[in-house]
């Protein structure tokens, strides 16, 4: 998990307004283990909303950079040149994060501060998200399907037909359980 988002101005208050709310409730429960699962609900919740609203979006960037752009081709006054401060560390933050993200999601344990191997943090995710891939699963009639719909649709049916609730042999069951 990324814990950047719990160290955020923005979680933290977000939080702090929850919880002040929140534990007045535990006596409502009569299960503390009940009030405790619903928490880490509203805890994930909450968690998921401001991840939202701190990630930046492409176009953002995009716009900043044209900004960015357009600055610099001006002439060079004083708040300009704050301005493209600002905007180029802005966008300089916005890429460290996105290859932080990057290189938690490669699973790679070793990173030095200061080391600039995003590229490579970037493929390594891109050759695991290739292993991961599926490119042909055998049907149940033994056919195979390359189609990425169809595998999709395969395993679809896989999981559908496991966990689809059938008659069972309650002799079979009772064996199994007491002996």
């Amino acid at each position: 998990m990324n814990n950047s988002i719990i160290k955020t101005d923005l979680f933290k208050n977000t939080f702090e307004t929850f919880w002040k709310s929140w534990k007045l409730n535990i006596n409502n429960f009569k299960d503390k283990k009940e009030f405790w699962d619903l928490t880490k609900t509203k805890i994930k919740d909450i968690t998921i909303t401001v991840s939202k609203k701190l990630r930046l979006n492409e176009n953002e960037v995009k716009n900043w950079e044209d900004k960015l752009e357009n600055l610099l081709e001006n002439d060079g006054t004083q708040q300009n040149l704050n301005e493209v401060e600002k905007l180029k560390n802005d966008i300089y933050k916005y890429y460290e994060q996105k290859a932080e993200a990057a290189r938690i999601r490669s699973k790679i344990n070793w990173y030095e501060k200061g080391e600039k191997s995003t590229n490579y943090f970037f493929r390594l995710e891109q050759k695991r998200g290739k292993e991961k891939l599926w490119s042909k699963i055998k049907a149940e009639n033994g056919t195979y399907k390359n189609n990425i719909n169809e595998i999709l649709g395969e395993q679809l049916k896989y999981y559908e037909k496991l966990f689809t609730s059938g008659g069972c042999n309650r002799e079979a069951g009772e064996k199994l359980l007491y002996n």
